[in-house]
């Protein structure tokens, strides 16, 4: 899988998407021209550094979860517990740790919300930390208002 990056449009908050080796490129939608700067780790799909998107170093590492799935297991299970003498939530609680177990991680910035994916140094990221999480909200993103091309 080659390394990729993605994060929402500055101008208008469409979903965005590039690999690391790209070029910027104006939103389809917009034509806001939006911040890409990958340094040399990110293009080569190594360590992460720096934020492609924002040029923070705040990364943290996730499970690349589909929420939605995760949900519906859960609502399918809750619905069937009556019918099932609530067995039905111990099977949903185990394909839950199984998906956890086998899904892979992801790289997200604390500020832009950019997530990477595919790339070598993810492994090497802190989970989550509440406390730079604070931190960064002091910060706000996008910085200004963005020019269209």
């Amino acid at each position: 899988m080659n390394p990729r990056v993605r994060w929402n449009c500055v101008g208008c908050g469409v979903p965005l998407e590039a690999e690391a080796t790209e070029a910027a490129s104006p939103c389809p939608r917009c034509a806001a021209a939006n911040p890409w700067e990958p340094s040399e780790e990110v293009r080569s799909g190594g360590r992460l550094d720096q934020c492609a998107v924002c040029g923070r170093r705040e990364i943290y590492r996730e499970k690349s979860v589909n929420r939605a799935l995760g949900l519906g297991v859960v609502i399918v299970a809750a619905a069937l517990a009556p019918f099932t003498f609530y067995i039905s939530l111990g099977v949903a609680a185990v394909i839950d740790a199984l998906l956890y177990a086998f899904l892979p991680e992801r790289g997200v910035c604390y500020l832009c919300r950019a997530e990477y994916r595919g790339f070598r140094g993810i492994p090497e990221l802190g989970k989550f930390d509440l406390h730079v999480a604070q931190v960064m909200t002091r910060h706000t993103w996008p910085p200004a208002p963005v020019e269209k091309a």
